[in-house]
């Protein structure tokens, strides 16, 4: 499988690539998923994709955010350097990237991000009908579902292994869009999940932490599982994260795969690099919903060993600790844990005695405080300072009379290099040992010597020359290496005209759509041009039939479709719609309700985060009508499609708010309690639960719609 690295910097590049990463993803600056990565850009992003490409190291370029109709021009422009730069793929969200990739470009191979939702074989069946290669599944994808998909397509299937995890479903996550202007769908989040709440049931506290922080993902030891299932890409979290935690979860992930590593081991070294608490190691792909760490929301390392003694010493703390896990130095990271109190420290001057460690510090840890090790300085110093380097075979032939000939041989690839004719040396020939050290000095180079054979006869030549060939000759040879491997990338511009051609699709409807769960709440409306979408609570089959029964014949009737689904899931809502005539339509929340718009009217919602023209034609190509974003940086470049207001899903996840409040053991049966999650600023949240075979949950805020828009999605539930 290919361990696919995460590069958010020049130096991790390099970190990366010299760590043996197959493939690494990256971005140039706009458009991308982590708006702070912005060091490779377009002036620099073709030395980026040669240096990795020299390295037989694929690049995939992240253009995976919501485009603006006033940025397409700016998109083009990050397209056509990505093409002649000869990335490998595109790792996109938006489908006005997509029409784009695939009608100016030919040969452009594109990934579905994560963004898009794919969790299911519905959805990818769609994108791979589209035209995609590989889809990066959601986290939350199930073991069987990423078998269903493997079997049933002809997709690549990435899954990530390693890294944080969004409590939210991604692609769908609007809190920090919806509070602070600042779009997760746009690279923004401000990470709202990482602070603490409040669980309030009936206005009463039942519990306080960061209710909203997933621990950490790690599936070094669900590698076969996964591998069986289908996966092909090992994708590793942490474009933010430093180069040390970039080279450890290579190093682990490789000697996972190939070494029959000691994987206990091998997670304390990840811990050591980033971790908040406990990992959670598979607990989505077998339908375990525990995956909240209300303690801890940031790094807190490997434990080591505990505080024995914290003394005055002059304005400082002489802080002892016992530990015989490891050596501590100085630089190293500490953290200092006693019940909920983190104190962190970096270590200056240490003081050994055995196992006992006395460090200096202004922070005063209490005495039994557990001791974590957040940054291994010694460690990480070595992990960096790997470089890679290519070997090659070297033939210098330096013979009187006939032109210099450097022969270079790297991994196949083998170049010629000529110089000026040799002199006759006429007191002091060049020997062999002169000739070898020049080409040993290749240290401003990406290679080094494996082997070199020297042939010289009575030959003189300046050394300043002698260097200047072999400069040459490297410098071909690794033109030469990157040409070659660039021939493999057949992607090219071919239709500058392509977004001219687009069919423009409009909206020619009046209607308004209502959503509803409670008959009650619309009987008394006007029936004529409006459409009303039953979502229900619970879908029972036969409870939905009762129900819809009571509304007269002369209201049109859509079904909501859950935002997730997995395959059991989509056998019930499929039999629900076959069963009840009723249903005229759907309103689809996920690319895997597609596959019903061909015996359905349907309504596309706003979490498929339309915000441009190109997409919406495109989609309209398949639906009948769209909500448009709720994004407010978004909405206000978007003129078209319905407006929505009333309580919008500001997040969906598939962990139980309920166990993580209450710690009740999931039950088909139970009662779900009337939650509410409170900040710290004192906004509050409504909890929203679905149930289908499995349990979805949506965390609420009242929204109304002030834009100018004629109609309107109005949610009455």
């Amino acid at each position: 499988m290919e361990i696919l690295a995460p590069v958010g910097t020049l130096e991790n590049l390099k970190i990366a690539i010299a760590h043996g990463a197959d493939a690494v993803y990256l971005s140039a600056g706009k458009f991308n998923a982590r708006a702070k990565c912005q060091e490779i850009n377009l002036n620099n992003l073709k030395e980026c994709v040669d240096y990795a490409h020299l390295f037989n190291v694929k690049v995939y370029l992240t253009v995976n955010t919501i485009v603006k109709n006033n940025e397409i021009n700016d998109l083009i422009e990050l397209l056509d350097c990505a093409i002649n730069s000869k990335v490998d793929a595109f790792i996109i969200q938006d489908l006005a990237v997509y029409y784009i990739l695939k009608n100016r470009y030919a040969g452009a191979v594109i990934h579905a991000s994560t963004q898009m939702g794919v969790h299911n074989y519905d959805g990818a069946k769609f994108l791979e009908e589209l035209g995609f290669k590989r889809v990066v599944l959601s986290r939350e994808t199930t073991l069987d579902d990423i078998k269903q998909i493997h079997e049933k397509t002809n997709l690549e299937i990435e899954y990530f292994v390693q890294g944080a995890l969004c409590v939210a479903f991604s692609g769908n996550c609007y809190l920090s869009s919806i509070e602070n202007n600042a779009s997760g769908n746009r690279g923004e989040c401000l990470q709202l999940c990482r602070l603490k709440y409040s669980a309030l049931c009936n206005d009463r506290e039942v519990k306080n932490g960061y209710l909203l922080s997933p621990s950490d993902l790690c599936l070094i030891k669900k590698l076969k599982d996964l591998e069986n299932a289908g996966v092909c890409s090992l994708k590793i979290e942490g474009r933010l994260r430093r180069g040390a935690y970039v080279a450890q979860t290579i190093d682990s992930y490789k000697r996972a795969l190939f070494n029959g590593a000691n994987l206990n081991k091998e997670i304390d070294l990840l811990k050591k690099v980033f971790n908040r608490g406990d990992y959670n190691q598979g607990k989505y792909l077998y339908g375990n919903k525990d995956v909240i760490n209300s303690s801890f929301q940031n790094h807190i390392g490997v434990k080591i060993g505990n505080v024995t003694s914290v003394k005055p010493f002059k304005n400082l703390y002489k802080i002892s600790i016992f530990s015989k896990y490891h050596t501590i130095v100085s630089n190293d990271g500490l953290k200092f844990i006693n019940g909920s109190n983190q104190i962190s420290v970096g270590v200056g001057n240490v003081e050994k005695n055995g196992n006992i460690y006395t460090i200096y510090s202004t922070k005063n840890p209490k005495v039994g405080s557990d001791v974590y090790l957040t940054c291994d300085y010694e460690n990480e110093e070595k992990l960096c300072n790997i470089k890679a380097k290519l070997k090659a075979s070297v033939i210098v032939d330096l013979i009187s009379g006939n032109s210099a000939h450097i022969n270079l041989l790297c991994n196949g690839t083998e170049i010629d290099f000529y110089g000026d004719i040799v002199e006759n040396a006429k007191s002091c020939p060049l020997n062999n040992d002169d000739i070898e050290k020049t080409f040993n000095k290749i240290n401003d180079t990406n290679f080094e010597i494996e082997n070199i054979k020297i042939n010289t006869s009575n030959a003189f030549v300046v050394k300043s020359k002698l260097n200047d060939y072999k400069r040459q000759a490297f410098k071909l040879l690794q033109e030469k290496i990157i040409e070659n491997y660039n021939k493999k990338i057949t992607s090219k511009i071919t239709d500058v005209n392509c977004l001219k051609k687009i069919k423009n699709i409009n909206i020619k409807t009046t209607q308004n759509y209502y959503i509803f769960n409670d008959k009650t709440q619309i009987l008394n409306m006007d029936s004529k041009n409006n459409i009303f979408i039953y979502s229900p609570l619970n879908y029972e089959n036969e409870k939905i039939k009762k129900e819809i029964d009571l509304i007269p014949q002369n209201y049109k009737l859509y079904l909501n479709l859950p935002t997730v689904s997995n395959h059991i899931d989509i056998k019930i809502i499929d039999e629900i719609l076959v069963q009840n005539s009723r249903f005229v339509g759907v309103m689809i929340n996920n690319y895997w309700g597609m596959k019903y718009c061909k015996k359905y009217e349907t309504v596309l919602s706003y979490f498929l985060n339309i915000a441009n023209d190109i997409a919406k034609n495109v989609l309209l190509q398949y639906a009948d009508d769209f909500i448009k974003t709720i994004e407010p940086s978004l909405a206000q470049h978007f003129d078209l499609g319905l407006s929505y207001s009333g309580k919008a899903s500001l997040m969906t996840f598939v962990h139980c708010p309920q166990k993580t409040c209450f710690n009740k053991q999931c039950a088909k049966d139970c009662a779900f309690n009337n939650l509410t999650y409170k900040s710290e600023n004192g906004k509050n949240y409504e909890i929203r639960r679905t149930r289908i075979f499995n349990c979805y949950f949506e965390l609420l805020k009242y929204i109304s719609c002030n834009e100018k828009h004629t109609r309107k999605c109005i949610d009455l539930r």
